[in-house]
């Protein structure tokens, strides 16, 4: 049976021989990939919501994959969303283009706000730590 370290560390062989393989290129598209996949199943749970209820809806589906979120109001319409673990990191640390996916995918569909990223676990943060503020109607 397996030890929980080498558990975790088949994903990142995994994406190494990929890399190997095929190149930065494929590993890249693997990310794009999933990502497009996530966006499509929170798209579905997201619709129709608000932008506060979409912020709860994507930490409820987070969490529920190991994230560990907190999600913070900063001021009017400013959002802090913390991702204290990251199920992910040992491969995003590297492998940045798994940060730079969930960072597209937070904006993609937050497309009505900004979207920061101000800590990142994979680059030696405590936690993963974007800032969203609501972008203003005209």
């Amino acid at each position: 049976m397996a030890t929980a370290r080498e558990q975790t560390t088949r994903p990142k062989e995994l994406m190494e021989n990929v890399e190997e393989l095929f190149g930065e290129s494929h590993v890249a598209m693997l990310f794009e990939r999933r990502m497009k996949r996530i966006q499509q199943k929170y798209r579905e749970q997201m619709a129709g919501q608000s932008f506060e209820e979409r912020l709860d809806t994507l930490a409820k589906l987070q969490d529920a994959d190991g994230y560990m979120v907190k999600l913070e109001q900063k001021a009017d319409e400013v959002y802090s969303f913390i991702e204290t673990n990251c199920p992910i990191a040992r491969v995003a640390s590297e492998f940045p283009q798994a940060c730079q996916c969930e960072w597209s995918l937070f904006a993609s569909l937050f497309n009505d706000a900004q979207v920061d990223r101000t800590e990142c676990i994979a680059e030696g943060g405590t936690c993963c730590r974007y800032l969203l503020t609501k972008k203003q109607q005209t």
